[in-house]
């Protein structure tokens, strides 16, 4: 009996290191790590927002455009810098570059149907951060 439950609890071992393995395989072009205080973060098909205390590294967000169109983004950073890529396929293109005591609001890139990947990349520590981005389809 000490034998069966060894041999389940083994199995059961192996097979959560495979999927820990096929998530972090199989998972997103990019990946986020960062390290951060009072991080608060959402990210559905269209939007994705993030506010910080503290932040420190890569955040990754996926969105999914139906059709043409573009990124509307707010920002705003009280310490450090950053810069906002986003990918549709084609490699990273910047999107904005934030510093500190800056706030932002525009609309830029140009999405094509199908997946896109806002990275936000900080340089150093960011102090007492948001940032908010929406798709946006193109006019007419």
């Amino acid at each position: 009996m000490k034998r069966a439950w060894l041999i389940l609890i083994i199995v059961v071992l192996i097979l959560a290191a495979v999927s820990v393995i096929l998530l972090t395989v199989g998972g997103s072009k990019f990946s986020s790590h960062y390290s951060a205080v009072g991080y608060v973060h959402s990210n559905s098909a269209k939007t994705a927002r993030m506010s910080f205390s503290s932040l420190r590294g890569t955040q990754t967000f996926k969105l999914k455009s139906e059709t043409n169109g573009q990124i509307r983004y707010t920002a705003s950073l009280e310490a450090g810098s950053a810069t906002v890529y986003y990918d549709c396929g084609d490699g990273k293109t910047q999107l904005f570059s934030i510093g500190p005591g800056q706030t932002l609001e525009a609309a830029g890139g140009r999405i094509p149907k199908g997946t896109v990947y806002l990275i936000v990349e900080t340089d150093g520590t960011c102090k007492h951060g948001s940032f908010r981005f929406e798709l946006e389809e193109a006019d007419g």
